[in-house]
C-alpha cells in the first residue's frame, strides 16, 4: 500500500466524524486536478518509510484493541476516554482492510500517528475552550455543506453516518471543534508567522533546479464528479445531463469563474472560479492533460471525461519549459517556506499548552 493509500485511510477517519489535527508533515489533500480539496489534512507514514515497506504484506497486520486502556489522558485535570481513539482507528481500519492490508510495522505507524494527532487536537480544544475561542453557526453550515458535497446524495451520507455510528450532531460537534482549533493556532501561532524577504531570494538562488520548469499551462475547470467504478449508470446519466447543462450554459455566454464557483464538485478550485494555476505535463490524470495542453488560450474544451468524473476546462495561458522567473516563484517559494516555519511553531506551541495544562499521556 502507497503512502498516498495511507493518506487516504487517514483522511477517511476524519470524513467520518474523528476529528484529527496534524502539525508536522502535512499538505492539503488533493483532487483529480491536483488542487486542495478541502480543509484536511492528509497524513503520510512517518518519516524512513518507504513505498516497498508500504507494500501489502503476506500476513496483514491487526490493531490490538486489548492494549488500550480506558482512559488515555488526562487534560487540564480531566480525563480523556479511551472512545474517541478507538473509534478513529475502527474507521482507519475499515478502509485499510478494504485497501488490501498493511504490514504489522505500518499498522504501529499508523496507530501511533492516530494517536499522537487525537491527543494534540484535544489538548487544542480543550485550551480554545478556556480562552473563549467559539465557531458561528454560519461557518458550520458552511462546512458541513462542504463535507455533504463529497458524497453523491444526502442517502449515501447518511449511510456514511449509518456505518461509522455516528449522527449528524457529531459531525457537527466535531465541525465546531476543528473550527475553533483553527482560531485558536491563526491568533496564537500562524498570524505572527512571518517570512524574511531574504531568505526567500536566497531559496530560488540555492535551489534554481526546483524552478526549471516543462511546458506549462494554466488553467480553470469545473468538475462533475462521480466514480466510474461503483456509479450506476443512472448516477452516471445525472452527471452527463448536469455537465451538459453547464456547457449549454457557456455556450450561451455565462461566466466560467461564477459557474465554477457554484456548480463545481471541486470545492478546493470552486472558490476561486476553477482556476488550478499552472501545472506542467505529468500533474493530472492522462485524459484532462491532454485537453488542456492541446486548446489554445482563451479556448473552452469539450466535456472531458477521467476516472473522477466530466470535466471542462478553460485554458488562460501556456508557457513554455525554462527557469521560471523569481518574481514568479516568489510566492510559492513563501507559502513553502512559511509552512515549515508554522509547523515548528505550532509544534513548540502545543507542547506549551500541554505543560499549562498537566497534559499526562496514559497510553
Amino acid at each position: 500500500m502507497s503512502t498516498r493509500i495511507v493518506a487516504i485511510v487517514l483522511v477517511l477517519a476524519m470524513v467520518a466524524g474523528t476529528l484529527i489535527f496534524t502539525l508536522a508533515g502535512i499538505e492539503p489533500a488533493k483532487t483529480a486536478d491536483n488542487s486542495s480539496a478541502n480543509s484536511n489534512v492528509v497524513f503520510k507514514l512517518p518519516s524512513g518509510a518507504t513505498e516497498a515497506e508500504a507494500q501489502q504484506s503476506d500476513a496483514p497486520g491487526k490493531i490490538d484493541y486489548s492494549a488500550i486502556p480506558d482512559v488515555i489522558a488526562e487534560i487540564d485535570g480531566v480525563p480523556l476516554k479511551k472512545d474517541i481513539y478507538v473509534r478513529a482507528l475502527k474507521s482507519v481500519e475499515k478502509q485499510i482492510t478494504a485497501s488490501g492490508g498493511l504490514s504489522q510495522d505500518n499498522i504501529n505507524q499508523v496507530v501511533k500517528s492516530v494517536l499522537a494527532n487525537i491527543l494534540n487536537t484535544e489538548t487544542l480544544i480543550t485550551k480554545a475552550k478556556k480562552v473563549g475561542v467559539s465557531a458561528s453557526e454560519k461557518d458550520v453550515e458552511t462546512a458541513l455543506a462542504g463535507i455533504k458535497k463529497r458524497f453523491p446524495d444526502e442517502a449515501a451520507y447518511q449511510k456514511q453516518l449509518s456505518d461509522t455510528g455516528l449522527t449528524e450532531k457529531d459531525v457537527k460537534t466535531n465541525i465546531v471543534n476543528n473550527l475553533c482549533v483553527r482560531a485558536l493556532l491563526e491568533k496564537e501561532v500562524i498570524s505572527k508567522v512571518k517570512v524574511d524577504p531574504a531568505e526567500v531570494k536566497k531559496y530560488y538562488d540555492t535551489n534554481q533546479a526546483q524552478f526549471d520548469k516543462g511546458e506549462r499551462v494554466r488553467a480553470s475547470h469545473i468538475l462533475v464528479k462521480f466514480d466510474p467504478h461503483a456509479t450506476t449508470d443512472k448516477e452516471r446519466a445525472v452527471a452527463k445531463a448536469k455537465i451538459e447543462d453547464i456547457q449549454k450554459k457557456l455556450k450561451e455566454g455565462a461566466d466560467f469563474a461564477e459557474l465554477a464557483k457554484k456548480e463545481s464538485d471541486d470545492t478546493g478550485s470552486a472558490v476561486r472560479g476553477g482556476d488550478l494555476g499552472f501545472f506542467q505535463r505529468g500533474a493530472m490524470v492522462p485524459p484532462f492533460e491532454t485537453a488542456a495542453f492541446k486548446a489554445k488560450p482563451g479556448e473552452i474544451t469539450d466535456i472531458v471525461e477521467s476516472q473522477f468524473g466530466y470535466h471542462i476546462i478553460k485554458v488562460f495561458e501556456k508557457k513554455s519549459s525554462g527557469l521560471v522567473p523569481f518574481e514568479e516563484a516568489k510566492k510559492e517559494i513563501e507559502t513553502q517556506l512559511k509552512r515549515k516555519l508554522m509547523n515548528n511553531e505550532v509544534r513548540g506551541y502545543v507542547e506549551q499548552v500541554k505543560k499549562e495544562l498537566k497534559f499526562k499521556q496514559l497510553i
